[in-house]
């Protein structure tokens, strides 16, 4: 019995350790950033800490027994799963034997050659090990490193100095949905909600003192959206049914939300934020990202069936694409572009399903949570960090609208 206890005990221990992991993995260029502040540490030993943690935890997680065994036959893998896996593999056959034809072969390079090895092991470690019962924890550890983040900012000045912001902001963006679903879905007191709301708000404090759109503006999209289409109806439920209680906490909490949301956005966001945004709204041909999406177009055109290869658009114009669909499309082609759009139907489906018919907190927010990375991989992200998207949407596919 004692034995059975420990086991139990150990096995706990290992689910744990795999939810942080996979988290660590999540949020691996803001744990960079944050590090760097205070030690000098090459960002291949993150990876490596990050991948040996969760391929060991995650293996030790799949054993039933105390003995040795064939840990994958205890892996769970759904006929999603495996769908993914296939197109998975199948993306990243094609991308990377694009990275050899190429004109610019850039796999030759020691460095390119670790980054995508690394997004293939941790795409692949995070499907096979990741579980819908790791979802809650890295919702809650996703939420603890935005506090972080934010209290840090607010008690360093000049913590973007020489520094990236997208990497710090991205995190932000990611707790503030995920707070969101805690707030309107979770069935707790109204003391917890206003905890949940006044986290929410020390994010988008910071957030909206940065320079960077996409953090903000892509929560804002995502939050009012579920607002309008789909939280609204299951209010007008309530009114129906007579449920005043939930009424009166959703119309409180409401009003507090908007209230310091109206009160950050007027009196403390950035000039920088706010010329950005009003660039946006008012003459969108400035916008560089205009320029960006039309030369990669224009170089598409070229070759629209075949592509021209891994990287090629960094070797010509000396940036990145930022759009996952266009630097598919100019790598790998029409049959990487294909491909890519099926891997995001899938997710689609699935989110939407959740995103309709949860009532649970924590599925909704790994739904919104994942939505968000994906928006963001259209305007910010690129390859060869896109373990952070499919790593995501790998694990969004163990995800229930049930628990």
């Amino acid at each position: 019995m004692k034995s059975k206890k420990n086991f139990v005990n150990a096995s706990s221990f290992f689910s744990i350790c795999v939810s942080f992991f996979s988290f660590f993995v999540l949020n691996l260029p803001s744990v960079k950033s944050f590090f760097s502040l205070y030690f000098t540490i090459s960002s291949p030993l993150f990876n490596l800490f990050a991948l040996i943690g969760l391929y060991i935890t995650g293996l030790l997680n799949c054993t039933n027994t105390s003995r040795i065994n064939l840990v994958f036959t205890s892996i769970k893998l759904s006929r999603q799963k495996r769908d993914f896996i296939l197109l998975w593999l199948s993306l990243y056959s094609i991308l990377i034997a694009s990275g050899l034809w190429s004109e610019h072969i850039v796999l030759l390079s020691l460095e390119p050659a670790l980054q995508y090895l690394s997004v293939f092991l941790f795409v692949l470690g995070l499907t096979f090990f990741t579980q819908k019962e790791h979802i809650p924890i890295i919702i809650y550890l996703q939420i603890a490193w935005g506090v972080i983040l934010s209290l840090m900012a607010i008690n360093i000045d000049g913590i973007l100095q020489g520094r990236n912001y997208a990497p710090l902001s991205m995190p932000l963006g990611a707790s503030l949905v995920c707070c969101f679903a805690l707030i309107f879905l979770n069935q707790s007191n109204l003391i917890s909600k206003i905890c949940w709301a006044s986290v929410f708000l020390i994010n988008l404090k910071v957030l909206v003192s940065w320079p960077g759109r996409a953090s903000i503006l892509f929560p804002v999209i995502i939050i009012s959206f579920y607002l309008i289409f789909i939280f609204t109806p299951k209010i007008f439920s309530s009114l129906i049914t007579l449920n005043k209680a939930r009424l009166f906490k959703f119309i409180t909490i409401l009003i507090f939300l908007m209230f310091w949301v109206f009160y950050l956005l007027t009196n403390l966001s950035s000039e920088i934020l706010e010329s950005r945004l009003t660039r946006l709204f008012t003459n969108v041909s400035e916008e560089p990202r205009i320029v960006i999406y039309r030369d990669t177009f224009q170089t598409i055109l070229d070759k629209p069936l075949f592509g021209h290869g891994l990287q090629t658009y960094q070797a010509i114009f000396k940036s990145i694409p930022h759009n996952i669909f266009l630097e598919v499309w100019i790598c790998a082609g029409i049959a990487g572009l294909i491909i890519l759009s099926m891997i995001l139907i899938q997710f689609i489906c699935n989110a939407m399903i959740i995103i309709f018919y949860t009532y649970n907190s924590r599925a909704l927010a790994f739904s919104l949570y994942t939505l968000f990375y994906l928006l963001i991989w259209n305007v910010l992200g690129e390859l060869k960090d896109s373990y952070i998207l499919f790593g995501a949407i790998s694990i969004h596919l163990s995800n229930r609208y049930k628990y």
